[in-house]
């Protein structure tokens, strides 16, 4: 038998427009002091590969004129109920079980003494997870947790989030939408700020390491001008901590400074050149690596001393 009831959430959200749901009543629990009425949906499953006929539904624990959602089935329940009680009743503690299954391990037909011990163990959780005091026990432990986060909530004014289970245990599902629309404005602001900061750190960031990207390129251009060595080390710009763009010294001061290079002579200039070294207004001599047969590419001279003079004619143009 079921009946039309209302879930205390609907699309994932507090059912504020009073959407129902058909239910049938599973059982009802105590514990003698505390009573709960379980119900689960009465329509398709809600667990697509169940492992055992009671695992197909989700539970719901009646709270109010509302159905609020365990998000575990009967089979689920009862292991959960069952295992911590039957651990203590067969083995004292889950230590000794430990130390049990490891003696077991040890024996030459320990398969066979494993897959005993288990379905004893399974049939011990069955018997105390079916025990109705200890679903109620279970049932009322998770929604005193719920009312704990929902009271703590209502100190704070929306700070942490206002637990809706909680609220309707206390009836007190209104205050719990105002605290609700709160929590969700701080997140916002927060989650603003957040983004704020980082994508202030990361402006500093990447300023700062720009800095010393232009920082090299300058240290080149005066060791042109006034003449010395440049180091062909890796020259690398951020766009973000994440989105960078690396090449060598030279290459960035002949794209800087449009000096016509062919792919090629780029290629052997980020691949073997190591250094070039500028005197009386010439690219005087370079280094490079060397490998067996390797020779300097000819084309590199032209384009580095296209590069001196085009870095001195600035600097006269500029004086």
């Amino acid at each position: 038998m079921s009946k039309l009831m209302m879930p205390l959430f609907y699309n994932g959200m507090f059912n504020k427009d009073g959407h129902k749901m058909r239910a049938a009543l599973v059982r009802e629990v105590s514990d003698g002091t505390s009573t709960y009425r379980l119900w689960q949906g009465a329509g398709k499953p809600d667990v697509e590969y169940p492992r055992a006929q009671n695992d197909t539904y989700l539970l719901h624990v009646e709270v109010g004129d509302y159905l609020a959602p365990l998000r575990i089935t009967e089979f689920q329940m009862i292991d959960s109920c069952g295992f911590p009680a039957a651990v203590q009743n067969l083995y004292g503690g889950k230590e000794e079980r430990q130390r049990r299954f490891g003696d077991l391990r040890t024996k030459e037909n320990a398969d066979d003494l494993i897959r005993e011990m288990i379905a004893r163990e399974q049939e011990e959780i069955t018997r105390c997870g079916e025990d109705p005091v200890r679903q109620a026990a279970y049932i009322k432990a998770m929604l005193d947790d719920k009312v704990d986060t929902y009271l703590r909530a209502k100190e704070n004014d929306g700070d942490s989030f206002p637990d809706f289970i909680g609220a309707a245990v206390l009836d007190d599902l209104p205050t719990c939408t105002v605290l609700a629309q709160k929590h969700r404005e701080k997140r916002r602001k927060a989650e603003e700020e957040r983004r704020r900061k980082a994508a202030e750190e990361e402006k500093l960031f990447c300023e700062g390491m720009n800095a010393k990207a232009e920082e090299q390129i300058s240290n080149a251009i005066l060791a042109v001008k006034n003449g010395g060595t440049i180091s062909n080390e890796p020259v690398v710009f951020y766009r973000s901590q994440y989105d960078r763009s690396s090449t060598v010294l030279v290459n960035c001061l002949l794209r800087r400074y449009n000096i016509p290079t062919p792919i090629k002579t780029q290629g052997w200039i980020n691949e073997k050149l190591i250094s070039i070294t500028v005197k009386d207004g010439r690219c005087g001599d370079l280094r490079f690596w060397k490998a067996k047969g390797g020779r300097c590419s000819e084309k590199v001279w032209d384009c580095l001393n296209a590069l001196v003079r085009a870095i001195l004619e600035e600097g006269a143009m500029a004086s």
